[in-house]
Protein backbone atom coordinates (compact mmCIF):
# COMPACT_ATOMS: atom_id res chain seq x y z
CA UNK A 1 0.00 0.00 0.00
CA UNK A 2 2.87 2.67 1.04
CA UNK A 3 5.42 2.54 -1.62
CA UNK A 4 8.75 3.88 -0.24
CA UNK A 5 10.18 3.55 3.22
CA UNK A 6 8.61 3.93 5.97
CA UNK A 7 8.46 3.63 10.17
CA UNK A 8 5.98 3.04 12.50
CA UNK A 9 5.77 4.01 15.81
CA UNK A 10 3.37 2.53 18.06
CA UNK A 11 2.15 4.82 20.90
CA UNK A 12 -0.59 3.14 22.45
CA UNK A 13 -2.84 0.24 21.44
CA UNK A 14 -4.84 2.50 20.02
CA UNK A 15 -2.66 4.77 18.54
CA UNK A 16 0.33 5.00 16.16
CA UNK A 17 2.30 7.55 14.19
CA UNK A 18 4.05 6.63 10.25
CA UNK A 19 6.54 8.12 9.24
CA UNK A 20 7.33 8.52 5.14
CA UNK A 21 10.97 8.89 4.69
CA UNK A 22 12.33 10.37 1.60
CA UNK A 23 8.96 10.98 -0.10
CA UNK A 24 8.50 14.65 -1.81
CA UNK A 25 4.94 14.08 -1.93
CA UNK A 26 1.55 16.32 -2.34
CA UNK A 27 -0.84 16.86 0.46
CA UNK A 28 -3.57 15.47 -1.87
CA UNK A 29 -1.68 12.08 -2.34
CA UNK A 30 -1.07 11.80 1.30
CA UNK A 31 -4.95 12.32 1.74
CA UNK A 32 -5.64 9.74 -0.35
CA UNK A 33 -2.89 7.18 1.03
CA UNK A 34 -4.73 8.03 4.51
CA UNK A 35 -7.87 7.04 3.68
CA UNK A 36 -6.65 3.84 1.80
CA UNK A 37 -5.19 3.01 4.96
CA UNK A 38 -8.37 3.45 7.00
CA UNK A 39 -10.42 1.47 4.70
CA UNK A 40 -7.77 -1.58 4.34
CA UNK A 41 -7.80 -1.52 8.28
CA UNK A 42 -11.85 -1.36 8.29
CA UNK A 43 -12.07 -4.07 5.80
CA UNK A 44 -9.02 -6.30 7.20
CA UNK A 45 -9.94 -5.75 11.42
CA UNK A 46 -13.61 -4.50 11.28
CA UNK A 47 -12.28 -1.40 12.92
CA UNK A 48 -12.54 2.45 12.48
CA UNK A 49 -9.89 4.34 12.30
CA UNK A 50 -8.84 8.04 12.18
CA UNK A 51 -5.89 9.38 10.15
CA UNK A 52 -4.15 12.87 10.64
CA UNK A 53 -1.48 14.16 7.71
CA UNK A 54 1.19 16.64 9.60
CA UNK A 55 3.16 18.58 7.27
CA UNK A 56 6.50 17.54 5.94
CA UNK A 57 9.71 17.15 8.82
CA UNK A 58 12.89 18.52 7.85
CA UNK A 59 14.66 18.11 10.89
CA UNK A 60 14.48 16.31 14.59
CA UNK A 61 13.20 20.05 15.84
CA UNK A 62 9.97 19.90 13.75
CA UNK A 63 9.05 16.25 15.28
CA UNK A 64 7.15 18.09 18.01
CA UNK A 65 5.18 20.46 16.22
CA UNK A 66 4.37 17.95 13.44
CA UNK A 67 2.86 15.33 15.81
CA UNK A 68 0.91 18.00 17.54
CA UNK A 69 -0.59 19.96 14.33
CA UNK A 70 -1.72 16.39 13.38
CA UNK A 71 -3.53 16.13 16.94
CA UNK A 72 -4.83 19.37 16.48
CA UNK A 73 -6.27 17.67 13.49
CA UNK A 74 -7.89 14.97 14.92
CA UNK A 75 -9.78 17.54 17.20
CA UNK A 76 -12.20 18.29 13.87
CA UNK A 77 -13.79 14.69 14.55
CA UNK A 78 -15.87 16.29 17.21
CA UNK A 79 -17.54 18.35 14.34
CA UNK A 80 -17.34 15.06 11.45
CA UNK A 81 -18.16 12.42 12.36
CA UNK A 82 -18.43 10.85 9.21
CA UNK A 83 -15.01 11.58 8.61
CA UNK A 84 -11.61 9.96 8.72
CA UNK A 85 -8.74 11.54 7.35
CA UNK A 86 -8.02 15.44 8.64
CA UNK A 87 -7.81 18.06 8.37
CA UNK A 88 -10.76 17.85 5.97
CA UNK A 89 -9.06 20.61 3.73
CA UNK A 90 -5.77 22.36 3.14
CA UNK A 91 -4.50 25.27 5.19
CA UNK A 92 -4.98 26.81 1.33
CA UNK A 93 -8.22 26.22 1.22
CA UNK A 94 -9.55 26.63 4.69
CA UNK A 95 -12.25 29.39 4.80
CA UNK A 96 -11.60 32.13 7.50
CA UNK A 97 -14.32 32.55 9.87
CA UNK A 98 -14.98 36.60 10.39
CA UNK A 99 -17.81 36.14 13.09
CA UNK A 100 -17.07 37.10 16.52
CA UNK A 101 -18.66 34.91 18.82
CA UNK A 102 -19.28 37.63 20.98
CA UNK A 103 -21.73 39.61 18.61
CA UNK A 104 -23.95 36.96 18.04
CA UNK A 105 -24.29 36.16 22.35
CA UNK A 106 -24.96 39.60 22.68
CA UNK A 107 -27.69 39.40 20.11
CA UNK A 108 -28.97 36.42 21.38
CA UNK A 109 -28.82 38.18 24.84
CA UNK A 110 -30.81 41.13 23.64
CA UNK A 111 -33.28 38.54 21.62
CA UNK A 112 -33.80 36.59 25.05
CA UNK A 113 -34.64 40.04 26.91
CA UNK A 114 -36.85 41.96 23.96
CA UNK A 115 -38.52 38.30 23.97
CA UNK A 116 -37.96 38.01 20.33
CA UNK A 117 -38.64 34.07 19.49
CA UNK A 118 -38.20 34.72 15.65
CA UNK A 119 -34.83 36.92 16.08
CA UNK A 120 -33.76 34.46 18.56
CA UNK A 121 -34.52 31.34 16.00
CA UNK A 122 -32.53 32.91 13.57
CA UNK A 123 -29.37 34.04 15.98
CA UNK A 124 -29.18 30.64 17.51
CA UNK A 125 -29.06 29.41 14.10
CA UNK A 126 -26.60 31.60 13.13
CA UNK A 127 -23.87 30.60 15.54
CA UNK A 128 -25.07 26.74 15.67
CA UNK A 129 -24.03 27.18 11.69
CA UNK A 130 -20.75 28.44 12.70
CA UNK A 131 -20.20 25.90 15.44
CA UNK A 132 -21.05 23.25 13.33
CA UNK A 133 -18.53 24.42 10.91
CA UNK A 134 -15.90 24.63 13.34
CA UNK A 135 -15.57 28.24 12.71
CA UNK A 136 -13.94 28.81 15.79
CA UNK A 137 -11.34 26.14 15.25
CA UNK A 138 -11.10 24.31 18.82
CA UNK A 139 -13.98 21.93 19.85
CA UNK A 140 -13.05 23.01 23.82
CA UNK A 141 -13.54 26.62 22.73
CA UNK A 142 -17.09 25.59 20.93
CA UNK A 143 -18.43 24.00 24.29
CA UNK A 144 -17.66 26.80 26.11
CA UNK A 145 -19.42 29.02 23.64
CA UNK A 146 -22.61 26.73 23.61
CA UNK A 147 -22.24 27.09 27.29
CA UNK A 148 -22.44 30.81 27.54
CA UNK A 149 -25.04 30.59 25.03
CA UNK A 150 -27.09 27.80 27.73
CA UNK A 151 -26.50 30.64 30.14
CA UNK A 152 -28.20 33.27 28.51
CA UNK A 153 -31.48 31.06 26.92
CA UNK A 154 -32.44 29.55 30.42
CA UNK A 155 -33.25 33.30 32.22
CA UNK A 156 -36.81 32.81 31.41
CA UNK A 157 -37.15 29.62 31.82
CA UNK A 158 -38.79 29.32 35.55
CA UNK A 159 -36.65 26.37 36.33
CA UNK A 160 -33.91 27.53 34.09
CA UNK A 161 -31.49 28.30 37.45
CA UNK A 162 -32.11 24.93 39.02
CA UNK A 163 -31.45 23.02 35.36
CA UNK A 164 -28.56 25.12 34.31
CA UNK A 165 -25.19 23.42 35.98
CA UNK A 166 -27.15 20.48 34.38
CA UNK A 167 -27.74 21.06 31.25
CA UNK A 168 -23.67 22.49 31.42
CA UNK A 169 -22.67 18.96 32.26
CA UNK A 170 -24.14 17.14 29.74
CA UNK A 171 -22.83 19.65 27.22
CA UNK A 172 -18.89 18.96 28.11
CA UNK A 173 -19.96 15.07 28.12
CA UNK A 174 -21.28 15.18 24.05
CA UNK A 175 -19.03 13.10 21.99
CA UNK A 176 -19.82 14.51 19.35
CA UNK A 177 -21.20 18.10 17.78
CA UNK A 178 -24.53 16.79 16.80
CA UNK A 179 -25.34 15.53 20.54
CA UNK A 180 -24.26 19.26 21.56
CA UNK A 181 -26.35 21.02 19.37
CA UNK A 182 -29.50 18.67 19.97
CA UNK A 183 -29.21 20.02 23.62
CA UNK A 184 -28.82 23.49 22.70
CA UNK A 185 -31.98 23.20 20.27
CA UNK A 186 -34.35 21.30 23.73
CA UNK A 187 -33.59 24.64 25.45
CA UNK A 188 -33.74 27.35 22.26
CA UNK A 189 -36.96 25.38 21.49
CA UNK A 190 -38.09 25.85 24.86
CA UNK A 191 -37.32 29.58 25.38
CA UNK A 192 -38.71 30.10 22.01
CA UNK A 193 -42.28 28.77 23.29
CA UNK A 194 -42.59 30.39 26.18
CA UNK A 195 -42.19 33.71 24.22
CA UNK A 196 -44.82 32.45 21.09
CA UNK A 197 -47.18 31.80 23.99
CA UNK A 198 -49.34 33.05 27.04
CA UNK A 199 -48.95 37.28 27.65
CA UNK A 200 -45.73 37.56 25.25
CA UNK A 201 -48.21 35.70 22.17
CA UNK A 202 -47.71 37.68 19.23
CA UNK A 203 -51.62 38.11 18.92
CA UNK A 204 -51.83 40.19 22.63
CA UNK A 205 -48.51 42.05 21.28
CA UNK A 206 -50.42 43.27 17.94
CA UNK A 207 -52.92 44.04 20.46
CA UNK A 208 -51.93 46.11 22.45
CA UNK A 209 -49.61 47.92 19.40
CA UNK A 210 -53.06 48.21 17.67
CA UNK A 211 -54.75 50.01 20.87
CA UNK A 212 -51.96 52.55 21.05
CA UNK A 213 -52.35 53.35 17.84
CA UNK A 214 -56.11 54.00 18.06
CA UNK A 215 -55.24 56.11 21.00
CA UNK A 216 -52.38 57.88 19.79
CA UNK A 217 -53.22 58.30 15.92
CA UNK A 218 -52.89 61.91 16.01
CA UNK A 219 -49.47 62.07 17.45
CA UNK A 220 -46.16 60.92 15.11
CA UNK A 221 -45.77 57.68 15.19
CA UNK A 222 -42.76 54.93 14.05
CA UNK A 223 -42.15 51.25 13.75
CA UNK A 224 -39.33 52.29 16.47
CA UNK A 225 -41.46 54.23 19.08
CA UNK A 226 -44.01 51.39 18.69
CA UNK A 227 -41.51 48.94 19.28
CA UNK A 228 -39.90 50.36 22.56
CA UNK A 229 -43.89 50.76 23.79
CA UNK A 230 -43.94 46.73 23.26
CA UNK A 231 -41.15 45.37 24.53
CA UNK A 232 -39.90 43.94 21.40
CA UNK A 233 -37.13 44.76 18.63
CA UNK A 234 -38.81 46.90 15.14
CA UNK A 235 -37.76 43.64 13.10
CA UNK A 236 -39.60 41.43 15.16
CA UNK A 237 -43.25 43.74 15.76
CA UNK A 238 -43.22 44.12 12.06
CA UNK A 239 -42.00 40.27 10.88
CA UNK A 240 -44.96 39.59 13.64
CA UNK A 241 -47.37 42.23 12.53
CA UNK A 242 -47.49 41.43 9.06
CA UNK A 243 -47.42 37.48 9.69
CA UNK A 244 -51.28 38.37 11.82
CA UNK A 245 -53.17 41.23 9.94
CA UNK A 246 -51.65 40.54 6.47
CA UNK A 247 -50.27 44.41 5.94
CA UNK A 248 -47.55 46.50 7.38
CA UNK A 249 -47.48 49.22 10.48
CA UNK A 250 -47.24 51.41 8.40
CA UNK A 251 -50.22 50.87 6.01
CA UNK A 252 -52.49 50.17 9.42
CA UNK A 253 -51.77 53.56 10.78
CA UNK A 254 -52.62 54.93 7.60
CA UNK A 255 -55.69 52.98 7.39
CA UNK A 256 -56.62 54.20 10.68
CA UNK A 257 -55.99 58.34 10.36
CA UNK A 258 -58.30 57.89 7.26
CA UNK A 259 -61.17 56.46 8.69
CA UNK A 260 -60.94 59.05 11.09
CA UNK A 261 -60.60 61.46 8.35
CA UNK A 262 -63.11 60.38 6.61
CA UNK A 263 -65.86 60.03 9.88
CA UNK A 264 -64.40 64.05 10.64
CA UNK A 265 -65.64 65.15 7.03
CA UNK A 266 -68.72 63.24 7.10
CA UNK A 267 -70.01 64.37 10.43
CA UNK A 268 -68.37 67.99 11.34
CA UNK A 269 -67.96 70.91 9.63
CA UNK A 270 -64.03 71.37 10.46
CA UNK A 271 -61.61 72.94 7.95
CA UNK A 272 -59.82 70.51 6.48
CA UNK A 273 -56.31 71.26 7.89
CA UNK A 274 -57.92 71.24 11.32
CA UNK A 275 -58.87 67.42 10.11
CA UNK A 276 -55.61 66.70 8.93
CA UNK A 277 -54.05 68.26 12.11
CA UNK A 278 -56.09 65.82 14.16
CA UNK A 279 -55.23 62.84 12.61
CA UNK A 280 -51.97 63.34 12.71
CA UNK A 281 -50.88 64.78 9.37
CA UNK A 282 -48.12 67.70 9.62
CA UNK A 283 -48.87 68.63 5.40
CA UNK A 284 -51.92 69.26 4.10
CA UNK A 285 -51.15 68.38 0.36
CA UNK A 286 -49.63 65.52 2.08
CA UNK A 287 -53.00 64.82 3.81
CA UNK A 288 -55.10 65.32 0.74
CA UNK A 289 -52.96 63.08 -1.75
CA UNK A 290 -53.45 60.45 0.69
CA UNK A 291 -56.66 60.64 1.06
CA UNK A 292 -57.50 60.38 -2.54
CA UNK A 293 -54.96 57.71 -2.88
CA UNK A 294 -57.41 55.98 -0.21
CA UNK A 295 -61.07 56.64 -1.32
CA UNK A 296 -60.71 57.72 -5.34
CA UNK A 297 -61.64 61.33 -4.27
CA UNK A 298 -60.30 64.48 -2.43
CA UNK A 299 -61.53 65.43 0.99
CA UNK A 300 -63.73 68.35 -0.65
CA UNK A 301 -65.06 66.36 -3.27
CA UNK A 302 -65.91 63.32 -0.54
CA UNK A 303 -67.66 66.10 1.88
CA UNK A 304 -69.94 66.82 -0.85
Amino acid sequence: MISGEFDFLDLTPSQGVFFLKGMDLKEEYLQELARCIHLAVENEFGKTCYLAVSGRIEGGEDMGNAYRQAERSLEERFFYQDSYVYPRRSQAEQETVKISDGQLLQAIEKDVACRDGYSLRRNVEILMEVCRNNGFQSYIYTRFVCASLIKILVKELSDGRDRLAGLVEKLYSCGNFADLEAVIWQVAGETERLFLTGEDSPKRTIALVEQYIKEHYDQPLSLDLLAEKAFRTPHYLSSIFIQEKGIGINKYIKNVRMEKARVQLKGTNMKISDICEQVGYGSVSYFCRSFRNEYGVTPEQYRR
